[in-house]
C-alpha cells in the first residue's frame, strides 16, 4: 500500500512538472487558443481533456497490448510510436480544418461576412465548439506520455497493475493542472489583444475579420508543427 501511494504521489508531482517542460501538446493548446475564439471556460476544458486523452491512451495501449493481444512488455512501446505519428497526422488535419474554416470566413466580405461570424457563434453556442476542442484534445492525447507509460510497464513488471493506473490518473490530473495555468494566461494574453486592436482601429464595423487572418495564421502554424513532427 505504502509502494502503490507513494507511486501515485510522484506521479502526480511529475505530471505537474512535466507539464512546464516543452512539448508538442502545450504548443498545439497555445497556438490554438491564441488564435481562435475560445473563452476560459473553453480553455480549461481542452487542457483537461488533452491531459485526460494522453493518460488514457496510455493505459489503453498497455492494456490492449499486453492484457488482450498478450504481446510482450517490452514491445508495447512500439504500439506507442505508432499511436504517436497518428497522433501528430490528426495534429496536420486540425490546422487544415482551422484553415478552410478561415478562409470562409474570408471569402465572404461585408453583410455575407458578418453573417458568417453569427453563424460561427451560433455554432459555439449549439454545442459545436465543445466538439471542435474535443477533436483538438483528442489529436494531441492520442500520443501516449512517455512517462505514464514507463510507469505502467513498470507497476505491470512488479505486478501492482491498480498503482499503475492510480499513478497515471494522478499524473493525468497533474499535467492539467499546470497546462490549465497556461490555457488562463494565454486566453487572457489574446483577450486584452483583442480589445488594444480594437481600441487602436477603431472600426467596429469590420473588429472580427482581421481576427480571422490571426485564425488563419494559426491553422496554418499548427499544420508547420504537425509536419515538423511527422
Amino acid at each position: 500500500a505504502v509502494a502503490a501511494w507513494s507511486l501515485i504521489g510522484l506521479s502526480f508531482l511529475y505530471g505537474v512538472f512535466h507539464a512546464v517542460g516543452p512539448g508538442h501538446g502545450k504548443t498545439v493548446v497555445a497556438t490554438y487558443l491564441l488564435t481562435q475564439r475560445s473563452d476560459l471556460i473553453r480553455g480549461l476544458g481542452l487542457t483537461a481533456m488533452a491531459a485526460f486523452f494522453q493518460g488514457l491512451t496510455a493505459i489503453v495501449a498497455v492494456e490492449v497490448t499486453v492484457l488482450v493481444l498478450e504481446i510482450p512488455l517490452r514491445r508495447a512501446r512500439g504500439v506507442a510510436d505508432d499511436l504517436e505519428v497518428l497522433s501528430y497526422g490528426l495534429v496536420v488535419v486540425i490546422g487544415l480544418f482551422l484553415v478552410i474554416g478561415a478562409l470562409r470566413h474570408l471569402v465572404g466580405h461585408g453583410h455575407h461576412h458578418h453573417h458568417g461570424l453569427d453563424a460561427d457563434a451560433a455554432g459555439e453556442r449549439a454545442g459545436w465548439g465543445w466538439r471542435k476542442l474535443a477533436a483538438v484534445a483528442f489529436a494531441i492525447g492520442l500520443r501516449p506520455c512517455s512517462g505514464a507509460l514507463l510507469i505502467l510497464l513498470l507497476a505491470y513488471a512488479l505486478q501492482l497493475r491498480w498503482a499503475g493506473l492510480g499513478a497515471v490518473a494522478a499524473m493525468s490530473f497533474g499535467t492539467a493542472l499546470a497546462i490549465g495555468c497556461l490555457a488562463v494566461l494565454t486566453v487572457f494574453m489574446r483577450q486584452r489583444a483583442e480589445v488594444l486592436v480594437s481600441r487602436f482601429r477603431g472600426d467596429h464595423h469590420h473588429e472580427g475579420s482581421w481576427f480571422v487572418v490571426v485564425s488563419l495564421i494559426g491553422g496554418v502554424l499548427i499544420i508547420l508543427l504537425g509536419i515538423s513532427l511527422l
